[in-house]
């Protein structure tokens, strides 16, 4: 008895450390509900702009290609139960109305759980499409499901329906969450040790050498070997100790999450990478400690009613028996991370759908850069680009995209040798759609340069469409 006495004691004392690094302050849970809200709010609207081109059939991603290029993935979704726009404009303003839902704090394990099943299923619709951003985003919903996203600063909250009143929350959800980011951190650290390139320090001049990612102040940066190498080294360091943001506490694990956050931020601010450095930002809201939101609720005091005075309305089952169904819960989920993570580094076998699951993210990185030109002719002879509106640019024009998810299409479809032939019905009907002369043919070229550092690249175009209309 006294050897297990000692080891219940020994487990007693490790309890309040642990519950500093892995527990996590109810205002941080309401900031990072926020932000992911305002997230799925700005993703639904981008998509909005393109829900023809990437989620019907009379797009560039029908059914029968999805489900060609993804068999597994893409039965799990909503959006392709109808090939029309009506169930999409449906499935896109129940999933705004669930987005509000969760911003405010109202039902908002309801909302959170909605906004999760309709994000899966349009992502799974649209894989083609996607990025780390995308993954991560679906998974702190799936951790937001077991944490009170609603106890503070929500209407939940100001009327009584939070379902926990205290200020901070240690257990298996809140440690799985902050785990969740730093395996982000840590599994791409361990990618990038695999690649060559970033052990010499040149991985950020060939990353700023790709016109499709470079924009703003990394149209600067080439130019500063030096000074690429230098942040290269620093990112590779940061991600080998990101275990050290749950590690940490108080202060130092402040400037931690400043210093991650810093970087992501210059991300933003130099490279296309859509929603990716947001997701990353509100990831690290978590990891923040309770002086920062003592700070933060001092200086908006009039969120400091927003929180439940009332007793938690009745739950289902003992508490004892909650603990342990959400312990288990933890348990899979963590051990489901990691096979994923396994898997994408080639521990274990693959599956058609494990690719979108990994954190490669810049891992190798591309050494190769596309460009897309897309030409076409109206009825009077006039030559336009039906991807991009208006007259044919022939210069500076094929470098840019639309929007990240065309860039995200042409990139994904031409490395994986798949089908470019939806596009022209679809340029096609867009352009004739518009008014104006009616579009004749469309021609589109693909031109593919290889990045060589110190030397002249070197490049070769492929057509890939050439259709009448």
């Amino acid at each position: 008895m006294v050897p297990f006495r000692s080891a219940l004691a020994s487990l007693e004392r490790l309890r309040a450390p642990l519950a500093r690094r892995f527990g996590v302050d109810t205002r941080a849970l309401a900031a990072l509900r926020v932000a992911l809200a305002s997230l799925l709010l700005v993703d639904l609207a981008r998509r909005a702009g393109s829900l023809v081109a990437f989620h019907t059939d009379s797009g560039v991603l029908p059914r029968p290609v999805v489900a060609e290029m993804y068999p597994t993935l893409s039965r799990f979704s909503l959006h392709a139960l109808s090939g029309g726009a009506g169930l999409q404009i449906l499935l896109f303003a129940l999933a705004t109305l669930a987005a509000l839902a969760l911003l405010v704090g109202y039902h908002t394990r309801v909302a959170t759980a909605l906004s999760l099943v309709l994000l899966v299923s349009v992502h799974a619709r649209t894989p083609v499409v996607l990025n780390g951003g995308d993954a991560l985003l679906r998974r702190l919903l799936v951790w937001g499901l077991f944490l009170p996203l609603g106890a503070r600063w929500s209407l939940d909250a100001d009327s009584g329906r939070a379902w926990f009143s205290g200020e901070r929350v240690a257990s298996a959800a809140a440690g799985g969450l902050l785990v969740q980011v730093v395996l982000v951190y840590f599994v791409n650290a361990l990618f990038k040790l695999q690649s060559p390139i970033w052990g010499t320090g040149d991985a950020l001049r060939y990353v700023f050498r790709l016109d499709q990612y470079t924009w703003l102040l990394g149209e600067f940066l080439p130019g500063n070997p030096e000074l690429l190498g230098a942040l290269g080294a620093l990112w590779m360091v940061m991600l080998a100790a990101s275990p050290l943001l749950v590690l940490l506490t108080g202060r130092r694990r402040v400037l931690l999450v400043g210093a991650f956050a810093g970087a992501h931020v210059s991300m933003a601010l130099t490279m296309h990478l859509y929603l990716f450095p947001f997701v990353s930002l509100a990831a690290l809201v978590p990891f923040l400690p309770s002086g920062v939101w003592d700070r933060v609720e001092a200086r908006l005091p009039e969120t400091a009613g927003l929180v439940s005075a009332s007793a938690p309305p009745p739950r289902p089952f003992t508490p004892e028996t909650r603990r342990r169904l959400l312990t288990g819960f933890v348990a899979c989920a963590l051990l489901t991370a990691g096979a994923w993570n396994a898997i994408a580094l080639g521990y274990a076998p693959a599956s058609d759908t494990v690719g979108e699951h990994s954190w490669r993210m810049f891992a190798g990185p591309p050494t190769d850069d596309i460009s897309v030109a897309v030409e076409g002719y109206t009825v009077e002879g006039e030559r336009v680009d039906p991807l991009r509106g208006g007259a044919y640019q022939p210069t500076e024009a094929d470098r840019s995209f639309p929007s990240e998810r065309w860039r995200r299409y042409f990139l994904v479809t031409w490395r994986a040798g798949g089908d470019f032939g939806p596009l022209a019905p679809y340029l096609c009907a867009r352009w004739n759609r518009s008014g104006g002369a009616g579009l004749r043919n469309v021609t589109v070229r693909v031109t593919e340069t290889d990045i060589v550092l110190g030397a002249p690249n070197g490049a070769r175009t492929e057509t890939v469409v050439a259709s009448g209309c």
